[in-house]
């Protein structure tokens, strides 16, 4: 086993330019090779390895490794000289502002998904320090910088269109697991910002997905996630682009882990099913296969909810809202998709309910339904109060 574990790091450090420089360096001073230090330092200086992801916070690192590197080497010459202290200064608060915006970014991002509050130390300090001087042309720090910021201030249409153009430029610049993070910081803007009525950022986030499909930035190890998947079919769904998600999903279908593989290609093929007003389809799909998980059991719900709707079939609607409501009900831990699909089944419940003709009561809705959040499905909601039940 130890064998094994010596072969990977081995694996792992040769195929890690900036951590392979950076351990050449200390080698070269922990011996006392000062001219091929030199030698080393000065290359390490002219360029960065070829294609090395040079956003990284590897890339950061590195370069203050070079600095105190090159301070050693002067210490011993020229003890009495300035050195290279500014640059040391320079490094280490460019490799710190890229590790704290990136944690702050992971946090965030974290907490939108429950209601904790944690403080994030020197946060404010960093963000007002690099605001006096910023650097856009370090996207390894700029990028996450915007990002946090989209997060702390969700209203900064110019932040976010900084930071789309800004990943659409230098993603090829950043390893894979900060290309990933990027987009999903995005896409995670924009399908918040299209579920609270802004249908402009759905075409944003199919951009985004579409850019990370091109770059393999959503595969690992060849799989793609669950949740991944079924967002990028419902976005395309939304947009009307019922070809390119079939496409889509008969491209990836192998792709989903296999456990789950039958349970999300039956849920999509329903969802595309009813985007082509195929309900016997749609019905029929939803019932090839054991919806276990939370999020697909209540897609499936969504989806019969909708024909009943759309068939004016009342008996079954109130039945499937009574058995629904009382599901929800007995679901204790309530996070943010639990709270998302009990304010979508209320509101439909509260549809049915408006006194035919009654269009006061219908305004008064629609002005409830626009300002409930979480609610994906406020343009379903709001064209289900114009029918007539």
């Amino acid at each position: 086993m130890r064998q094994i574990e010596d072969y990977l790091i081995y694996e792992k450090f040769r195929t890690d330019d900036f951590q392979s420089r950076n351990i050449s360096l200390r080698l070269y001073n922990e011996r006392g090779l000062f001219r091929h230090l030199t030698t080393r330092i000065s290359r390490y200086q002219r360029r960065y390895p070829t294609a090395a992801p040079t956003a990284s916070l590897a890339r950061y690192q590195h370069d203050h490794r070079l600095e105190k590197e090159r301070y050693h080497l002067m210490a011993l010459s020229k003890r009495n000289d300035r050195h290279n202290l500014s640059e040391q200064e320079t490094s280490i608060f460019h490799h710190m502002l890229a590790m704290r915006f990136r944690q702050a970014c992971e946090t965030l991002a974290h907490l939108r998904l429950t209601n904790k509050q944690i403080d994030l130390p020197l946060l404010d300090e960093c963000l007002a320090a690099y605001a006096q001087n910023p650097k856009p042309e370090q996207p390894g720090i700029h990028l996450f910088y915007l990002a946090t910021l989209l997060y702390l201030r969700q209203d900064n249409d110019p932040v976010f269109a900084d930071l789309k153009s800004g990943i659409e430029a230098y993603i090829d610049d950043f390893p894979h697991n900060d290309q990933r993070d990027l987009l999903v910081l995005a896409i995670n803007h924009c399908l918040r910002q299209s579920n609270a009525g802004r249908r402009e950022f759905l075409s944003q986030t199919l951009d985004l997905y579409k850019l990370g499909l091109q770059r393999k930035t959503f595969y690992e190890r060849g799989r793609i996630g669950i949740f991944t998947f079924n967002n990028i079919v419902g976005v395309a769904l939304k947009l009307g682009e019922v070809g390119w998600a079939d496409e889509f999903l008969e491209a990836n279908a192998s792709r989903l882990p296999q456990e789950k593989r039958e349970e999300v290609v039956s849920l999509n093929r329903a969802r595309l099913a009813y985007e082509k007003s195929d309900y016997d389809a749609t019905l029929s799909f939803l019932q090839t296969a054991d919806y276990q998980d939370f999020i697909h059991h209540f897609t499936a719900r969504l989806l019969q909810l909708k024909i009943f709707f759309e068939r004016d079939d009342f008996n079954l609607l109130t039945s499937h809202l009574r058995s629904t409501k009382s599901l929800l009900g007995r679901r204790k831990n309530i996070g943010y998709h639990q709270r998302n699909y009990r304010n979508i089944f209320r509101l439909a419940e509260k549809i049915v309910r408006i006194p035919p003709g009654d269009r006061e009561v219908a305004g008064q809705l629609k002005a409830q339904i626009m300002a409930t959040d979480p609610c994906t499905e406020k343009e379903w909601l709001l064209r289900a109060v114009e029918r007539d039940f």
